[in-house]
């Protein structure tokens, strides 16, 4: 079977946590989830994200907004 590699692509990304936690950072593209047990979370092309704290929210190349599991962005990406 053939092997692929992703290519290299730079994205931006900041760490998220809730209002009240002393690392909170506003973030535009975060809002009030639609439920209690989905407190907060993003809207994205594919509908509402959620996001836990400590979450990463990525910018993608095509200007949306994401959130990635911190494991997820560690296995995948590095600092420039």
């Amino acid at each position: 079977m053939p092997v692929y590699q992703r290519r290299p692509t730079l994205i931006e990304a900041v760490r998220w946590f809730p209002p009240g936690d002393e690392r909170h950072q506003p973030h535009q593209a975060v809002e009030r989830g639609p439920r209690e047990d989905h407190p907060w979370g993003l809207m994205t092309a594919s509908g509402f994200a959620c996001i836990q704290p400590g979450d990463w929210i990525i910018r993608s190349t095509t200007g949306e907004h994401y959130p990635c599991n911190p494991d997820v962005f560690a296995a995948t990406f590095e600092a420039v």
